[in-house]
């Protein structure tokens, strides 16, 4: 058992004197204490602090009152010590108290009676917890999730560090928003091990930002010559300030995000080669999947078949077109429209053949 001396002034240094007799009261009954007295695994003991120095010999009967947490408290009060009755021991240490210190202390030792003996030993309690590592997740991670640890080393009052079990509460957590929770862990503790000042461990968990992957529901136009500049409005979801975007592999200039993040307004970039890419949108979020509603295809002003060449043969699709022999596609129309008159005619064929030739550089639409 764990008994406690309580010094509520400053009694300078004392040694414990202890008069022990069972007759006095009925064995754990803590109705019937008296004075000087105590209930404690069934023993009646009585505590005689007398002074040092020079109050040697000056007697002080110590009645007490038993704390919430069962320990003794003794409270001095000078009598005179022949009025106890009972065999008695002197106890085999001090108890020094120096200077104006008060407040609870443990006192160990054996004490042997006449009629038997009794070990006294310190409580041994928790004074420390060794806590997780901060917890990491991402946004969405339910309790559940957590992966906490089910055990914590602790420190006791003997000096070992003992691993225990702990069971988290985690009310108040919630995963789908994003900040810092502190959980705390009921300690397991083994037997004899008491948490007077009820320690607990204690995690830091930190749920990041969430996450959002944009999309890519559609374009403005799916049409653009390889020279760059056709202006594109994408629209989707998930499109945040710091979004690029790309067509293909090659970034485009971007030049405006709206604010609800549903659109954003780019210029196709110039690039090599006639074909069809995806245009995509990246934001810290990841990068939007790819699908037929994003793709986007580059042309060759003259290149009217998309053989990648201009030449004479493209002259001749137009000449056809123009005499309505053939029908062209929409995509053949915009690659054979090369004056921006927005018709196709003999105008453009000739056009297309001077180019081949190498009459002429470009193409007036350029």
């Amino acid at each position: 058992m764990a008994i406690s001396v309580y010094n509520p002034e400053d009694l300078g240094s004392f040694d414990l004197f202890i008069k022990y007799d069972p007759s006095v009261l009925t064995p754990g009954v803590a109705d019937s204490v008296q004075e000087g007295t105590a209930v404690s695994s069934d023993t009646m003991i009585e505590f005689n602090p007398t002074y040092k120095a020079n109050e040697v010999g000056v007697g002080l009967i110590a009645p007490y009152g038993i704390a919430s947490n069962g320990s003794l408290v003794i409270i001095p009060f000078t009598a005179n010590p022949s009025a106890t009755n009972g065999s008695s021991l002197s106890f085999d240490a001090s108890l020094d108290y120096v200077g104006d210190v008060t407040g609870i202390k443990n006192i160990t030792g054996d004490f042997t009676f006449n009629d038997g003996s009794i070990n006294i030993t310190p409580a041994v309690t928790v004074t420390g917890v060794t806590n997780p590592s901060v917890v990491d997740v991402v946004f969405g991670t339910p309790a559940s999730g957590l992966n906490l640890p089910s055990t914590v080393q602790i420190s006791l009052s003997n000096g070992a560090s003992p691993t225990v079990g702990v069971t988290w509460n985690t009310t108040g957590y919630n995963g789908n928003v994003a900040g810092t929770y502190y959980l705390s862990g009921a300690l397991t503790l083994p037997g004899g091990v008491t948490d007077p000042d009820n320690m607990a461990a204690s995690a830091e968990v930190v749920v990041g930002a969430q996450v959002i992957v944009p999309v890519v529901s559609g374009i403005s136009t799916d049409l653009g010559p390889i020279d760059g500049g056709t202006t594109v409005t994408i629209t989707g979801t998930g499109f945040t300030s710091d979004a690029t975007v790309s067509f293909g592999s090659t970034a485009a200039t971007i030049t405006n995000i709206s604010s609800d993040g549903t659109t954003i307004t780019a210029t196709s970039p110039v690039v090599t080669n006639e074909g069809q890419v995806d245009i995509t949108v990246t934001t810290t979020g990841g990068t939007s999947a790819t699908s037929p509603a994003d793709q986007f295809t580059y042309f060759m002003y003259g290149d009217v078949n998309g053989d990648g060449n201009v030449n004479a043969a493209d002259a001749v699709l137009v000449l056809q077109a123009y005499a309505r022999l053939i029908t062209l596609t929409s995509a053949q129309k915009t690659a054979a429209e090369v004056n921006g008159d927005s018709t196709v005619n003999a105008v453009e064929a000739v056009l297309i053949l001077q180019y081949y030739a190498r009459l002429i550089k470009q193409f007036p639409v350029q």
